[in-house]
């Protein structure tokens, strides 16, 4: 005789991930240094998908009390909690900003310069070039001591979101003199003399390295 078992379906449970349910809110990689890595799965042995730079920021939910679930540049994976920080307050159009930082080039570091610029950390009529150079760096280390941030002279994208906002406060300290550099010249009598001369940004490439310059952004010019 052929005997048949029937049994009731258990009920459907769902992913971890979703059963948390939380909303999205914006985080930050905060690690000391170096970048944190996007796994495939909440295990620390588990594939890695990309690598965040510190100061970036994703979408992202509280998996567990250790792991968030994130999407970071398109990507979908998971990321231990004690290295990334939420800002509920931070608006979803932070990410359209990444970090910028020293050797960095281009458009954003321009845009960067200009909206200090206007806030007063550049002199006016400050030469402007696509380079984030040591200048930038102190002013950068100027905006973030103004506002009560660390000052690693790191434009992360949180710092650009403030910077770009209407709560941006503009420079109450006085700039730091303009460096003045000294050469030595052939004098007419046949001897040596010191003479002052300016660093400027070459006017033909206005910055970006041209045989004017020798390719290098700058030129000497008597003060």
């Amino acid at each position: 005789m052929l005997l048949v078992f029937f049994s009731r379906p258990l009920p459907c449970t769902p992913a971890r991930a979703e059963a948390v349910g939380a909303q999205d809110v914006i985080v930050e990689v905060c690690t000391e240094k170096g970048p944190l890595k996007l796994r495939r799965a909440p295990d620390s042995d588990a594939r890695i998908l990309a690598e965040m730079p510190r100061g970036s920021l994703a979408t992202a939910q509280k998996h567990d009390d250790r792991w968030y679930r994130l999407v970071y540049d398109g990507l979908e994976g998971y990321a231990m909690a004690e290295f990334l920080t939420p800002h509920g307050d931070l608006s979803p159009d932070v990410l359209n900003y990444h970090t910028l930082q020293n050797g960095d080039c281009g458009e954003e570091v321009t845009a960067l310069k200009q909206r200090l610029s206007e806030l007063g950390y550049y002199r006016e009529g400050s030469k402007m070039t696509n380079r984030f150079n040591d200048t930038l760096i102190q002013r950068v280390k100027m905006f973030q001591r103004q506002h009560g941030l660390e000052e690693d002279g790191v434009a992360t994208p949180a710092l650009q979101a403030l910077l770009f906002s209407d709560g941006a406060q503009a420079n109450t300290e006085p700039l730091p003199e303009a460096p003045t550099h000294y050469r030595r010249t052939q004098s007419s009598s046949g001897g040596e003399e010191e003479t002052q001369w300016r660093r400027a940004v070459c006017e033909c490439c206005n910055g970006k390295g041209c045989i004017c310059c020798g390719y290098t952004g700058w030129v000497w010019s008597p003060d």
